[in-house]
């Protein structure tokens, strides 16, 4: 998920190459210094960071790999962070 003019646009959908606008990631949700903002937390704790092991265990990162139905992690938990 990421922002585009404060708008929700969940990311596995749109192609960096055509995003217009200003773009906000999880990253840029919290100050550099002090506490995760909800929707990081979030995250941490639903493991939302999955991405990262699907690089190190040597995953291809392109393709059907990472999109709906494929093997990504993301997949499913939308709700369960969403709840938080």
């Amino acid at each position: 998920m990421l922002l585009i003019d404060g708008q929700r646009v969940l990311s596995c959908f749109v192609l960096a190459a055509l995003a217009d606008g200003e773009i906000t990631t999880i990253e840029g949700l919290a100050a550099e210094t002090g506490p995760l903002h909800p929707m990081q937390q979030a995250l941490v704790e639903c493991d939302g960071y999955q991405s990262v092991r699907l690089l190190h265990a040597g995953a291809d990162p392109v393709g059907h790999r990472l999109r709906p139905g494929g093997p990504c992690g993301l997949r499913g938990r939308g709700p369960r962070i969403h709840e938080r």
